[in-house]
């Protein structure tokens, strides 16, 4: 025998049925918010992040052999700068130097 119809009972349940839909639709439009949003969120870091030059990647220093060896930047600098400006090298040669006088003989500063 089939079973009678009631009426609030059917309209409770369509009713519940509609709420639940409602709710899954409104978390679907979050998700896909919120989806959006960390992807404009990932583009603006893209954006305004610095990218380094390989000049700067190349100085890069290491704190372990700069505790070694502190003066290794420097050396390697004068190196450069030996190697680049051969006319300061020059200029400066011709300059009498203070540990010899001026007839080539060495002179003892030594105390």
């Amino acid at each position: 025998m089939p079973q009678p119809v009631d009426l609030p009972s059917e309209m409770a349940r369509v009713n519940a049925v509609n709420r639940i839909q409602q709710v899954a639709d409104r978390m679907a439009l979050v998700a896909m918010q919120r989806h959006a949003d960390e992807e404009a969120q990932e583009r603006l870091r893209a954006e305004t992040q610095i990218s380094d030059s390989p000049k700067v990647q190349g100085e890069h220093v290491d704190a372990e052999a700069k505790r070694r060896n502190p003066y290794a930047g420097k050396r390697r600098q004068k190196e450069e700068k030996g190697q680049d400006g051969h006319e300061e090298d020059t200029a400066h040669a011709a300059e009498p130097s203070l540990d010899q006088d001026s007839e080539g003989r060495h002179l003892d500063v030594s105390v």
